[in-house]
């Protein structure tokens, strides 16, 4: 299984919640906490995890032998301290 940091990123905590109601998800995009940036949002799509995009449609699905894509997101939606 990858990493979800690339070498010589800085550790920050960062919340991933898994949601069945994409439409809470959402909504809840909508928001980004301060303290650890914008929220990765989870849902289950038969035997896969899929991102909730922010309009609450399906994103990417997970890949855990390759979590380029995760590490990407990461990057480009660090909190702003």
């Amino acid at each position: 299984m990858g990493d979800i940091m690339y070498h010589g990123d800085e550790p920050l905590a960062r919340l991933v919640e898994t949601k069945e109601n994409v439409k809470d998800a959402a909504r809840k995009a909508l928001r980004v906490p301060r303290t650890y940036g914008k929220v990765l949002f989870l849902t289950k799509d038969k035997n896969r995890l899929r991102v909730i995009k922010d309009d609450g449609g399906l994103g990417i699905a997970l890949n855990w032998d390759d979590l380029t894509p995760i590490r990407e997101w990461r990057r480009e939606t660090k909190p702003v301290v």
